[in-house]
C-alpha cells in the first residue's frame, strides 16, 4: 500500500514536470501578461489598503472632533476694539508696550457657564510678555452690569448705578453695599454710567461713527443714529429690562417688555419688522478702562474661577485708554443640555414633523456694529442735485431714506448643518424699498450648538471670522459674532447679534371624527 502511494506521487511529479516542459517549449509566452496582471493586482490591493487607511483616519479624526465637541461647551463669544490703550490683545506683531486702537482680529470663546443674573462681564485676563495667561492670576470683570430697575423701554437709555468708572481705572475704594451675593462684593462703586438699550418705536440702531452715505453723501433717516458718546455700554436682549434692586441684587423678575428690535418680519410687508423679547441671548458692547492699570489698583472680586477675580473699572466709549468688548452670550442651552448627538434631526422633528429628518430654520434679529459703511442703493449714481432742469433752477429729488438697520437674517440647513446669513439695512429710494447687505457669513453647526465659519464685509470683500450659538430648549434663539481678520484701527470691523427663530413647532393636523352616515344604495333599501 505504501509503495503504491509512492508510485502515484512519483507519477504526479513526472506529469507536472512534463506539463511544465511542454508549457515552456511550445505555444505563446504569457510571463509578461502575468507580470502585468500581478502588478495591477498589487496596485489594486495597495489602493484598497490606502483607501481603507484614509477612511479609518477620517473616522478617527471625526470621532476625535466629535469627542472634543462633546466635552466642550460654548456660552458666547467676545471681540475687543481698543481706543489708545496698552491692553494686550495677543495678536501677531503686537507691540505690548505701546498704546494703540487695534482689535483682536477674532472672537474669543466664553466657555464658563454664566450666572443667571448676567450682572457681570469678564473683560480681561492677565498675560505675560509672550501672550500666555499668567499662572495663578485672576480674571478681571466689570461689576454691577445690572439692569434691575429698568422697567421702561421708551427712552432707549438706562443708568447703571453704583459702578466703578474712575479716571485711573482704580476700584479699591467704594461704599458699603450692605449685602454680599454670588456676583456682588461687599463694597460698591460710587459712580454711574449710561447704557444704551432697546427703544420702543426706534428703527435706526446704526451708530453715529459708522459711515452712512448716498450718491451725494446725504441721506435722511427715520430716527436719529445711535450716539455712543459718554456711554459705558450698549446692550440688548435677555436681562436688560428687569424689576428689582441692582445695589442689593434683590430679584423681582424680568419684565414682559420687548428688549430687542427686528425679531420677526411683518407678514403683510416684506420690509417691515416687529420687535420682541429674547429670553436667552444678550448681546452688545461694554467699555472698560485697563490702560496702564496695575493689579494692585483693583479690588478682589467674588470667589469664582480657579485663580480668583478682580473688579475692573468701566470706561466711556472711545475715550483714550479704554477697551470696547463686543459680545453675545446666552443662558439655558437647550434646557440645560449642551451636547446632543442628534441635535439637527431632533430639531427637524420639532419644527417639521416627527417623520422628518431635514428642513430649515430661519432667524431674524439685530446687530450691534462697528467699522462698517452703510451705503444707499443709489450710491453709484451721479449726484442729480447738481444737474439743473432749467436756467437758475435745480431739480427736486428725494434723498435716499434709511428705513431701518442693522438687521440680521440667518438660515440653518438641518440636513447639511450648513449656516448662511447676512447683515443688512432697509432703504427707500423714490419710494422703492430694498435690502442693502453690509456683510455675509457662513458656518457649520456642531452638536453642542456652536457654529464656526467665516464672514465678509460686502463693501470691500474684507475677510473675517464668524462664530455663533443656538440657545433655548428648541433652539429658539441664535447669538453670533463677526470679526475682521484685519486688526489695525483703520481696517478692523465687527458685529454681534441676537436673533429669533421664525418657524413655530410643528403640530400634526387633528384627526377627524369618523361619520356614522354613508351613501344610500339600492341594494340596502
Amino acid at each position: 500500500m505504501k509503495n503504491s502511494k509512492l508510485v502515484k506521487f512519483s507519477l504526479t511529479l513526472v506529469c507536472a514536470a512534463i506539463l511544465s516542459a511542454c508549457g515552456s517549449s511550445g505555444g505563446s509566452d504569457n510571463s509578461a501578461a502575468e507580470a502585468e496582471a500581478k502588478a495591477k493586482a498589487e496596485q489594486a490591493q495597495q489602493a484598497e489598503a490606502a483607501k481603507k487607511a484614509a477612511e479609518e483616519a477620517a473616522k478617527k479624526a471625526a470621532e476625535e472632533a466629535e469627542n472634543k465637541v462633546k466635552n466642550s461647551a460654548v456660552f458666547g463669544h467676545k471681540l475687543v476694539k481698543k481706543t489708545d490703550s496698552n491692553f494686550i490683545l495677543n495678536i501677531e506683531g503686537e507691540n505690548r508696550a505701546a498704546k494703540s486702537s487695534e482689535s483682536t482680529g477674532r472672537s474669543d470663546t466664553m466657555d464658563v457657564k454664566l450666572h443667571p443674573s448676567l450682572d457681570t462681564v469678564v473683560v480681561s485676563i492677565p498675560l505675560d510678555e509672550n501672550g500666555n495667561p499668567v499662572k495663578g492670576a485672576p480674571i478681571g470683570y466689570v461689576e454691577d452690569f445690572d439692569f434691575r430697575g429698568n422697567t421702561n423701554n421708551t427712552t432707549g437709555e438706562f443708568t447703571l448705578g453704583h459702578i466703578y468708572k474712575t479716571a485711573n481705572g482704580a476700584t479699591t475704594s467704594g461704599q458699603v453695599r450692605g449685602v454680599e451675593t454670588d456676583t456682588k462684593t461687599a463694597t460698591a462703586g460710587t459712580d454711574t454710567g449710561s447704557a444704551l438699550v432697546y427703544q420702543d418705536g426706534r428703527t435706526n440702531y446704526i451708530p453715529t461713527d459708522d459711515a452712512v452715505k448716498g450718491s451725494n453723501s446725504e441721506v435722511v433717516a427715520r430716527n436719529d443714529f445711535r450716539d455712543r458718546t459718554d456711554t459705558v455700554a450698549e446692550v440688548y436682549g435677555h436681562r436688560t429690562f428687569v424689576d428689582g434692586d441692582s445695589l442689593t441684587g434683590t430679584e423681582a423678575g424680568e419684565t414682559t417688555l420687548a428688549n430687542a428690535p427686528f425679531l420677526a418680519k411683518d407678514k403683510n410687508n416684506a420690509y417691515a419688522y416687529k420687535d420682541g423679547k429674547l429670553n436667552h441671548v444678550q448681546y452688545g458692547r461694554v467699555t472698560s478702562r485697563l490702560d496702564d492699570v496695575e493689579l494692585a489698583q483693583v479690588k478682589t472680586g467674588v470667589n469664582a474661577g480657579e485663580n480668583g477675580t478682580k473688579v475692573v473699572s468701566y470706561g466711556e466709549y472711545n475715550e483714550k485708554g479704554t477697551e470696547n468688548s463686543y459680545f453675545y452670550r446666552g443662558t439655558d442651552e437647550r434646557n440645560g443640555v449642551v451636547y446632543n448627538a442628534n441635535l439637527t434631526s431632533d430639531l427637524a422633528k420639532v419644527y417639521h414633523g416627527a417623520d422628518k429628518a431635514s428642513g430649515e430654520l430661519n432667524y431674524q434679529g439685530h446687530a450691534v456694529t462697528y467699522g462698517f459703511t452703510h451705503v444707499a442703493p443709489n450710491a453709484n449714481k451721479p449726484d442729480v442735485s447738481k444737474v439743473p432742469n432749467a436756467i437758475g433752477a435745480n431739480p427736486e429729488f428725494d434723498l435716499p431714506q434709511l428705513v431701518s438697520g442693522t438687521h440680521v437674517s440667518a438660515k440653518i440647513d438641518l440636513a447639511t448643518k450648513g449656516v448662511t446669513g447676512q447683515l443688512y439695512d432697509v432703504w427707500s429710494v423714490d419710494n422703492v424699498k430694498s435690502n442693502q447687505q453690509i456683510a455675509n457669513f457662513t458656518g457649520t453647526l456642531v452638536n453642542n450648538g456652536s457654529i464656526t465659519g467665516s464672514s465678509t464685509r460686502t463693501l470691500d470683500n474684507a475677510a473675517g471670522t464668524f462664530n455663533g450659538n443656538l440657545f433655548g430648549k428648541q433652539a429658539e434663539e441664535l447669538g453670533g459674532a463677526l470679526a475682521s481678520k484685519a486688526t489695525d484701527s483703520e481696517n478692523s470691523w465687527g458685529a454681534v447679534f441676537g436673533a429669533k427663530v421664525q418657524e413655530t413647532p410643528y403640530q400634526a393636523p387633528e384627526q377627524g371624527k369618523t361619520s356614522v352616515w354613508g351613501v344610500k344604495t339600492d341594494g340596502n333599501n
